[in-house]
């Protein structure tokens, strides 16, 4: 059921025009030529920023096509390959931060390994022996 009006609250019957109920308010509304100006510069740079993009991306597949063409030819034929003084030059982009937190992890992982690898295990083994045996005969020497 709907609720009814009470006479305690009455309803308005006229909309205060805008000039009374807000008059120091100014309405601005943009001019024609403003309108025009603003949405062909809105369309035109979003248009700009489009073709831009797809340029990059169009010259960076071209650019992992050609490295992709000559490591597979250089497969089947080496002389293909161009002379070390020839070779192009490649610049290095760095990549974002999550990219460069993984390289850095990636290379104290690396070290770690290396360090592993460099230590004579041998020796290792035959300096906990004897010092248990010490240890085992009555020298609490660690």
């Amino acid at each position: 059921m709907r609720a009814k009006h009470s006479a305690n609250f009455p309803v308005p019957t006229a909309i205060a025009s805008k000039d009374t109920a807000y008059p120091n308010h100014h309405v601005h509304s943009m001019g024609f030529t403003t309108g025009l100006l603003s949405g062909f510069t809105l369309t035109a740079s979003t248009l700009y920023l489009t073709v831009l993009i797809h340029n990059r991306h169009r010259l960076h597949q071209a650019t992992l096509l050609r490295q992709q063409s000559l490591i597979l030819n250089s497969i089947v034929d080496p002389a293909i390959l161009p002379a070390e003084g020839n070779a192009p030059q490649y610049r290095i982009e760095r990549g974002n931060w999550s990219e460069r937190c993984k390289d850095g992890w990636n290379k104290e992982i690396e070290g770690g390994v290396r360090w592993m690898h460099g230590i004579r295990w041998g020796t290792v083994r035959e300096a906990l022996e004897g010092r248990w045996a010490g240890w085992r005969d009555g020298e609490r020497r660690i």
